[in-house]
């Protein structure tokens, strides 16, 4: 997929899409967001969930998400893994309901 920004530098708008401090701004829909590990210098595993527009329920995702800058091009690729990171998040928050 190729996106175009007017008025936004590709480097901008790299470096604001790896901010995980800085999503909390500007991402009104996040619930929550946290690294998990690294696993190269350039490849994470991280936890993202998000509010969803009624009737759909909310959704989480851990992704693997690899980036390479390439010159005046940059890339990120996401890809969603199972870790069991989120299925104790989800085990953790049905025990709560139940309280």
């Amino acid at each position: 997929m190729r996106i175009v920004c007017k008025d936004v530098s590709a480097e901008t708008l790299y470096d604001v899409l790896h901010d995980t401090s800085y999503r909390r701004k500007w991402d009104s829909n996040m619930i929550e967001t946290y690294d998990i590990g690294r696993l190269t210098a350039n490849t994470d595993v991280g936890y993202y969930s998000w509010r969803c527009p009624s009737p759909l329920k909310n959704r989480d995702f851990v992704t693997m998400r690899s980036w390479l800058p390439l010159g005046n091009d940059f890339l990120i690729i996401n890809y969603s893994v199972k870790h069991p990171v989120r299925h104790q998040h989800i085990w953790n928050k049905q025990q709560h309901t139940r309280l």
